[in-house]
C-alpha cells in the first residue's frame, strides 16, 4: 500500500494505476484523480503530467473542459471556420449566433450591421421607414428609399410628390408637360397633362389643331364641320367652323338660308334681307331687291323715285321719271306725265298733238290738237273748224257756224259761214245785207240791193227804177217807175 501512482496515472496506493486519458493531466503522485484541461484548450498527450500539455485553441474557438483533440476547437460567436482552425470574424452585414463551423449568416432585407464577427440577430439595425437594404448590408447607406419614396441614403423618405417619379431614393421630374400623381415610382406613370399627347413617359406634343387631347397618349379629332386650336384639352374645346351651328363638341349641321352661323350660334338675317346656306357672317346678309342697307344692317325701304336691286346700292330713277317705293329694278321707273320714254330708260318731253302718261305716248284723237307736254287726254282740243269735248271725238263745224277750242259758234244773224270754219270772221253777211266780217250785218235799205255774200255795199236801184224790199240780194228787186214818172 506504500505504492503510489505517479504523476500522470491514477488509482488507489497499492493498486494498478491507470494512464491519465487525452485532454486530461495530473501533476503529483498518489491517489489524486486526473484533472480536465480548462475551456479553450485541448491535450492529445496520454498520462500528462502538467497543465501545460493543454494547448490552447486557435484564435476565436472554444472546447469544452477535457477536450483531447484539436478539432474539438470550435468557432466563437461571430466567427467560422472549420472546427480545429483559427476562425474569421463575420464580415460586416452577416452575423453568426451559435459555435461552431456554421457560416455567417446575412442580415435580413431592411437591416444592415457594420459591425465585425456580430454575434446575434439583434446587431442588425432596421433601415429607416420606406427604406431598403439587401440581405447583407453593411453600411447604413445601403438603405434606399422604397420605390415611390425619395430621400438620401439611409433615410429619412418622403412619398414621391406629384409630377415626380421616384426610384432608388432620386425623385425624378416628370418631362416638361407631363405629369404623375404622388406615389408614382416609374417613369411611365408620368402622362402628359392635357392640351398635350405622347407615350407615357415621353415627350409631350401640344395637341394639333382640330383635335382634342384629354391627356396622356390619347388624341380625338373634332367632328366634322368644327375645329379647335392647337392645345385643346377637351372636346367641347371643337367650335363648329363657320357657317355650320352645333353645341360646342359637335355635331355641326349646315346653316340653312336666310340665317348665318359663328362658333355654333345661328342667327337670323335681318328682316327682308337673304343669305344663302352655309353662310358664317352677318355681312353675308344681303338687303332683297327693293331694300338697301350695307350687308348685314338692318333694310330700309327703297324710297320712291329711286330702284334698289338689293345690297347696299340704290339708283335714282332717271331724269322726269319715278318710282313707287320698294321699287326693285329700273323696270320700275316710270316717266312723269308729260314725257314718255321705256321703262327705266330716257324720258323724252311730250310732242305737240300727243299726251304722255305712264311712260307712253298718245295721239290725240282725230282732228284734235294739244300743246307739248301734255299728260291726258283731256289736253287734247279739237282743231279749229271741229267741235266735241276735250279729249273727246271732234266733228265738223256745219256752215253758219264756227268752232274753236271744240267750241261751237252760231254766226251772226244774217251772215254765213263754210262748214268747217274756225273763227268769226270766217261768217259773212248774206247777199242784201252789209257789215264787216264776223259781223253785224245791216239789211240794205228800200231801193238798193247787195249781190252776193261778203262785205260789199248796198247798191243803189238805177235811175227810173225803184224798188220797196229791204235787204233785196238782187238787181231784179228794182223795178220801173210807173209811166211818166221818173226817180
Amino acid at each position: 500500500t506504500n505504492c503510489s501512482c505517479i504523476a500522470g496515472h491514477t488509482g488507489l496506493d497499492g493498486q494498478q494505476c491507470t494512464s491519465c486519458y487525452v485532454g486530461t493531466f495530473k501533476v503529483g503522485n498518489g491517489t489524486g484523480a486526473c484533472l480536465d484541461c480548462g475551456v479553450a484548450t485541448y491535450s492529445t498527450t496520454v498520462a500528462a503530467v502538467s497543465p501545460d500539455t493543454c494547448l490552447s485553441c486557435p484564435n476565436h474557438t472554444n472546447s469544452s473542459h477535457g477536450s483531447s483533440a484539436i478539432t474539438n476547437c470550435s468557432c466563437v460567436l461571430g466567427y467560422t471556420g472549420p472546427d480545429g482552425a483559427a476562425c474569421v470574424g463575420c464580415v460586416v452585414g452577416k452575423y453568426k449566433e451559435e459555435t461552431g463551423s456554421s457560416a455567417c449568416v446575412d442580415c435580413v432585407v431592411k437591416t444592415w450591421s457594420d459591425t465585425i464577427a456580430a454575434p446575434a440577430a439583434d446587431t442588425c439595425e432596421a433601415c429607416a421607414n420606406h427604406s431598403s437594404s439587401d440581405a447583407g448590408s453593411s453600411l447604413i447607406t445601403d438603405c434606399i428609399c422604397d420605390a415611390a419614396w425619395f430621400g438620401p441614403l439611409s433615410g429619412p423618405c418622403a412619398l414621391c410628390r406629384a409630377g415626380e417619379w421616384c426610384s432608388g431614393g432620386t425623385n425624378y421630374s416628370c418631362p416638361v408637360f407631363a405629369s404623375s400623381e404622388a406615389g408614382s415610382d416609374e417613369q411611365t406613370d408620368c402622362q402628359c397633362v392635357p392640351r398635350y399627347v405622347g407615350h407615357d413617359g415621353g415627350t409631350c406634343a401640344l395637341c394639333s389643331a382640330n383635335h382634342w387631347c384629354p391627356g396622356s397618349n390619347v388624341s380625338h379629332q373634332c367632328l366634322g364641320n368644327s375645329s379647335s386650336p392647337h392645345g385643346s384639352a377637351a372636346q367641347a374645346e371643337c367650335i363648329c367652323n363657320g357657317g355650320f351651328e352645333g353645341p360646342a363638341g359637335g355635331p355641326c349641321t349646315p346653316c340653312q338660308e336666310d340665317t348665318w352661323c359663328y362658333r355654333g350660334n345661328l342667327t337670323n338675317c335681318p328682316a327682308n334681307s337673304d343669305s344663302p346656306v352655309i353662310s358664317d357672317n352677318k355681312t353675308d346678309c344681303v338687303c332683297r331687291p327693293g331694300w338697301y342697307a350695307e350687308n348685314g344692317k338692318e333694310c330700309v325701304v327703297c324710297p320712291a323715285d329711286s330702284f334698289c336691286e338689293g345690297g347696299n346700292l340704290i339708283q335714282t330713277c332717271p331724269a322726269h321719271a319715278s318710282s313707287p317705293s320698294n321699287s326693285n329694278s329700273s323696270e320700275a321707273c316710270t316717266c312723269n306725265p308729260s314725257w314718255y320714254g321705256p321703262q327705266g330708260g330716257t324720258c323724252s318731253y311730250c310732242e305737240e298733238g300727243s299726251w304722255c302718261f305712264g311712260g307712253k305716248q298718245n295721239s290725240c284723237p282725230l282732228s284734235a290738237w294739244s300743246e307739248v307736254g301734255a299728260f291726258q287726254i283731256t289736253n287734247c282740243t279739237c282743231v279749229g273748224g271741229f267741235k266735241g269735248a276735250d279729249g273727246g271725238t271732234c266733228t265738223r263745224c256745219q256752215s253758219g257756224t264756227w268752232c274753236i277750242f271744240g267750241n261751237e259758234h252760231n254766226c251772226s244773224a244774217d251772215s254765213n259761214s263754210p262748214a268747217q270754219s274756225w273763227e268769226v270772221t270766217q261768217c259773212i253777211c248774206d247777199g242784201g245785207y252789209i257789215g264787216n266780217d264776223g259781223g253785224p250785218c245791216s239789211a240794205c235799205p228800200a231801193g238798193t240791193f247787195k249781190e252776193g255774200n261778203g262785205t260789199g255795199v248796198c247798191t243803189a236801184c238805177a235811175m227810173d227804177l225803184y224798188s220797196t224790199t229791204i235787204a233785196a240780194s238782187d238787181a231784179s228787186t228794182c223795178v220801173s217807175c210807173p209811166a211818166f214818172t221818173r226817180s
